[in-house]
């Protein structure tokens, strides 16, 4: 079943290349600031943004977790692709693509799945599953160990670049992983390694 909150999926390209996006809805909506630019809520670049009242802005200090109290909503995505043999003719989506949404209060993960073989095209899957009071627990101390960090001087290559994106009643703040400071210039960095294990976590539980 598809998350109520989970616009369409749709196929976009970046130099010929499909990558994970949501389709926007058809429904008028409001433009919401991201620091200091301004985003539809229903487009994805790296998550997705939901509507709200008062907040604050969630952390970008080095050492800061992002779990902090006014933080309603966590979106984690990996758009797939890297050092990966090239799917099938047909495909929709990049080998390895997933993308979780955990609203934290009412822990009902929505997901987007990249599903293939290698054989038959790859295909993105939506979906949602509620976690059990003690699942969201876990999930919610995974996600406190993601801290802004100070990337390090060298970039990797070969992969995917993680992200992910903070929300709080009135604002949203994206992140990059820590293997990116070549190419991001404009956001604060997580662990890469810490952002994995909570997709893995994610993952799991919504298999």
């Amino acid at each position: 079943m598809t998350h109520p909150r989970m616009p369409p999926i749709k196929t976009e390209t970046i130099n010929g290349t499909p990558f994970f996006a949501l389709q926007a809805s058809a429904q008028p909506v409001a433009l919401r600031r991201v620091r200091d630019r301004w985003a539809l809520p229903g487009l994805l670049a790296v998550g997705l943004v939901a509507c709200g009242g008062d907040g604050e802005w969630p952390p970008t200090t080095v050492g800061q977790s992002i779990l902090s109290k006014a933080v309603t909503a966590v979106t984690l995505q990996n758009p797939g692709g890297g050092f990966t043999p090239a799917p099938p003719a047909g495909s929709k989506c990049l080998v390895g693509g997933r993308m979780f949404t955990v609203p934290l209060a009412t822990g009902t993960v929505a997901y987007t799945k990249c599903i293939g073989d290698g054989v038959v095209p790859y295909m993105p899957m939506s979906g949602s599953r509620t976690l059990t009071d003690a699942e969201l627990g876990d999930v919610k101390a995974q996600l406190a160990k993601l801290t802004v960090v100070k990337p390090p001087d060298a970039c990797i290559t070969d992969v995917p670049m993680l992200t992910v994106l903070v929300e709080t009643s009135t604002t949203v703040q994206s992140y990059a992983d820590d293997g990116f400071p070549c190419q991001v210039k404009d956001k604060p960095f997580l662990s890469r390694s810490v952002i994995s294990d909570v997709m893995g976590k994610l993952d799991t539980l919504t298999k």
